[in-house]
């Protein structure tokens, strides 16, 4: 389905549900990755909205060469273990737009990370 397979401007979010158990296990795993920063929120669907999608969006190192921006969203979609339906993206400094609806919509319970200290902590 198309809504599941996309992001518009006209996307609406709202906070994950995840339990501390199931964040610690995407924050761990998200650590592996190099990457600055990870947000995660759920869109709200129009079809079957109790299938949640979860939306994960990631800002690589500035460092990366484009060959890593290349398959970085693959895969992490792909190795991530979770519990429910997730879309990657990858987002950039060049690319804030994405980011910034999606703190405006959700921000208190974002999943903001700053992984090249290991840790992600949540927003509030």
């Amino acid at each position: 389905m198309e809504e599941r397979s996309r992001l518009t401007p006209q996307d609406q979010f709202e906070a994950h549900d995840l339990d501390s158990m199931r964040l610690r296990q995407l924050q761990t795993q998200l650590g592996a990755y190099g990457i600055d920063r990870a947000y995660l929120v759920k869109k709200r669907l129009r079809f079957f909205p109790e299938q949640p999608l979860y939306i994960l969006l990631v800002r690589p190192h500035q460092a990366d060469t484009q060959a890593v921006l290349a398959t970085l969203g693959t895969q992490i979609a792909q190795e991530l273990k979770f519990y429910g339906e997730l879309l990657v993206r990858l987002t950039t400094e060049t690319e804030p737009e994405l980011v910034v609806q999606i703190q405006a919509q959700a921000p208190q319970e974002l999943l903001a990370a700053a992984l090249g200290g290991g840790a992600i902590a949540e927003a509030c």
